[in-house]
Formats: structure tokens, C-alpha cells, sequence
């Protein structure tokens, strides 16, 4: 067998890796895109895993003014399917200010942190 064959395929088998993480395709699920906002499925697949200030763009589909919270669905489902009850994932938000209006699509900036109902993002901030 031929030392440099060996070589090769190794070469090979790197520069098909190295092209992946360029295009981005090795990345962690739910990393930030463009507008540096993380999607809502991917926080709702695993919000453990958002340490810190993180910000989330969704779409608001409720809000609870008794309890200062609002569920989050994802902005590519909700124009995929038009109505907020198709999404089958969502975040929490608890947030104090003004509360959004229901079909508002927005950016919240906060942390996601455990309370008695799971996970809840604590909103800070809220950009249409």
C-alpha cells in the first residue's frame, strides 16, 4: 500500500471537515444567525444548555398579564403555517415592562433561568 494514498485520504477527509465548519454546517444547533438572535426552537429543544445574556426572536402567540409572561413561537413556523398553534415548541418569557401584543414579532434579550414551571427567559429587553 502507498504511504502517500494513506496521506490522501486523510488530506482529503480534512479539507471535507474544514469545509463544513466554513459553511457552517458543524456548528452547534440554535447558533445565532444573522440578526445575532438565536431561533426558538432551538432554546426550546434544550434552554439548559443558554447560559447568560442570550437574545431569542420569535413570535409572540400569548400573553399573561397576571403573571407578567408571554409564550414565544418560532418565526420561521409561525409564516410557514400563519397561525400561532401550529408551532409545537415555545419559549416562556417573564418580562415587566409593557407586554407585546400577540402576533408580534420581536427580539427579547435576557437569560433563561429554572423557576417552579421550568424554564422561564427572563426578559430585559424587547426589540420590534
Amino acid at each position: 500500500m502507498n504511504v502517500f494514498g494513506n496521506w490522501s485520504i486523510v488530506g482529503f477527509i480534512v479539507v471535507l471537515l474544514g469545509a463544513g465548519l466554513a459553511l457552517g454546517m458543524g456548528g452547534k444547533p440554535g447558533t445565532p444567525g444573522q440578526s445575532g438572535a438565536l431561533n426558538v426552537n432551538s432554546v426550546a429543544s434544550d434552554p439548559s444548555a443558554y447560559k447568560g445574556s442570550i437574545r431569542v426572536q420569535g413570535v409572540v402567540s400569548s400573553v399573561n398579564t397576571s403573571d407578567s409572561t408571554f409564550s414565544l413561537i418560532d418565526s420561521r413556523e409561525y409564516k410557514a403555517c400563519g397561525v400561532l398553534t401550529c408551532a409545537t415548541k415555545f419559549v416562556q418569557v417573564r418580562y415587566t415592562g409593557t407586554p407585546p401584543k400577540v402576533k408580534e414579532e420581536l427580539v427579547v434579550t435576557g437569560e433563561m433561568v429554572f423557576s417552579v414551571k421550568g424554564y422561564v427567559l427572563e426578559g430585559k429587553e424587547l426589540q420590534k
